[in-house]
């Protein structure tokens, strides 16, 4: 079961995308990252509930998000364990906005 392809913008000068809801709790999510700045590492943040606290996605032997980070121009396959709801955040501004789709899986 997947959930429907989202959109998570960050707006030109920000770092961080808004709030996207999967619509459910997935296991994982594919990230497909188009073009950024110039040397903007990428990492995915999660939170239990609409509007909360988020916080850096790590794994069990990872010790930093910069561990995590996703390839630009690329798909990834992040490990969500029941998330719904993700922000996307990069190391630097953004010079314009950039549209990076999420699609939450079983």
């Amino acid at each position: 079961m997947y959930s429907s392809w989202k959109t998570a913008t960050i707006a030109s000068g920000a770092k961080l995308s808004n709030e996207v809801d999967l619509g459910g709790l997935f296991s994982y999510a594919i990230v497909i990252v188009t073009d950024l700045t110039t040397d903007s590492g990428v990492n995915v943040q999660v939170s239990d509930k609409p509007g909360g606290t988020f916080e850096e996605l790590y794994g069990l032997y990872l010790a930093t998000p910069a561990d995590l980070e996703l390839p630009k121009s690329k798909a990834s396959i992040v490990q969500l364990c029941g998330a719904q709801f993700l922000k996307i955040a990069c190391a630097t501004n953004q010079g314009s906005d950039r549209a990076i789709l999420i699609r939450g899986g079983e």
